[in-house]
């Protein structure tokens, strides 16, 4: 049960392993897992397995509300997966490659991301923004539930690593923000349009940022 993990008030990236030392064993005593992150990457999965693995072996869910912005492997993976849950021939044919689910997460990453998606353990929604269409959703959030329904809740990013593709597709999205912020100079002042070149760069960096923090 959650109650009996010895957890800390928060977790440092510098101090700590936060997978193993925090996001796994939260999951293996998990029966409820809820997430909002602004990205997603099946990467993640690969690097938790063994605490998801024991959460779905919990009869546990997992639901994530993110962004709209997730690479095109992912976003094909879960077509597949949503696929198979209104098509049995689809769905038998992810099955026969999932023996061990755990050992699929770290070999198979996307074929297991699908099958959870088709057995209805992993739930994804995306938050897009009804007012401005350039923003995005940034909460970063996770609670933890068990099955007396004791709960554990962290605020901070649970991202710990970016696969090539996706840093690159956010080196693009930033490189296409500055060219648009200059091409409106005629709405932004010089220190306006400094400023805003800061805010995106800082969004940006914060992806990447070596040293993240958790806490409860």
């Amino acid at each position: 049960m959650l109650r009996e993990l010895e957890l800390k008030p928060v977790y440092d990236s510098a101090e700590y392993d936060l997978i193993e030392d925090l996001i796994v064993p939260l999951l293996k005593q998990s029966k409820h897992y809820r997430r909002g992150v602004r990205f997603f990457t099946s990467g993640w999965l690969k690097l938790a397995a063994q605490g998801i693995k024991e959460l779905v072996e919990n009869g546990g869910l997992a639901q994530i509300v993110l962004s709209p912005i997730i690479e095109e492997k992912d976003w094909k993976a879960f077509q597949l997966g949503e696929e198979a849950r209104e098509n049995e021939s689809i769905k038998k044919i992810i099955d026969q490659h999932i023996t061990d689910l755990a050992d699929s997460l770290e070999h198979d990453t996307l074929n297991a991301l699908a099958w959870m998606i088709s057995d209805g353990c992993l739930e994804f929604k995306f938050a897009v923004a009804r007012d401005n269409i350039n923003s995005n959703y940034h909460d970063k959030v996770a609670v933890y539930t068990d099955e007396r329904g004791e709960m554990v809740a962290i605020h901070g990013s649970e991202r710990v690593t970016l696969d090539i593709n996706l840093e690159e597709q956010l080196r693009n999205q930033l490189k296409e923000l500055i060219e648009r912020i200059y091409k409106r100079t005629d709405k932004y002042s010089a220190k306006e349009i400094e400023d805003n070149i800061t805010v995106a760069f800082s969004e940006v960096q914060e992806t990447y940022c070596a040293k993240k923090s958790f806490s409860f």
